[in-house]
This record gives C-alpha cells, sequence and structure tokens, in this order.
C-alpha cells in the first residue's frame, strides 16, 4: 500500500513507466510485483516431490481466493501470475 500511495500522477505521463528516472515509485511497484511473482513460482518449484508441490498450488490458490474475498486484486493478479511463467507450465 505504500508503494501504491507513494505514485504520483506525473509518473504515468507519456509512458512515464517506460523511464525508472521519471517514474521511481510506478518502477518500485512493477519490481515489487515481479518479486511476489517469482516468489509463488519459486515455492512450488522447490518443493521436493510432486505432491509437496501439488499442496503448495492448492495453498496458493487458497489464498488466491482469500485475496479476493478481501477485494485485493492486485495480490489475486500476482498470484495467477506466478502460476504463468513458462517453466510452471509442465506442472
Amino acid at each position: 500500500y505504500n508503494i501504491f500511495r507513494s505514485i504520483r500522477a506525473e509518473e504515468f505521463h507519456k509512458k512515464g513507466w517506460e523511464d525508472e528516472v521519471r517514474s521511481p515509485n510506478l518502477s518500485l511497484l512493477v519490481r515489487r510485483g515481479d518479486q511476489i511473482s517469482y516468489w509463488v513460482c519459486s515455492i512450488i518449484l522447490c518443493q521436493p516431490t510432486p505432491s509437496l508441490r501439488l499442496k503448495a498450488i492448492c495453498r496458493f490458490i487458497l489464498i488466491a481466493w482469500h485475496c479476493l474475498q478481501m477485494r485485493n486484486y492486485n495480490a489475486v493478479f500476482l498470484i495467477v501470475n506466478g502460476f504463468s511463467f513458462w517453466f510452471m507450465e509442465r506442472l
């Protein structure tokens, strides 16, 4: 929330998200989202057995469902995005 709150409207002007110097807070939000998505993926892939991977996937689905109930759509998106990396498709 603090990162999101710190974004200024000027950071969106003229594709400001493409330049970290002009939009440091927006870039920070994007990097944080990437970190969370990669974290979800790495937690699942680091499980030593398929049954533990399935358990981790189910846990993240449950977390995403609770986030959806709280209307935290950003967290739902980041969790689902963590499932969509190419190295997760084989699971």
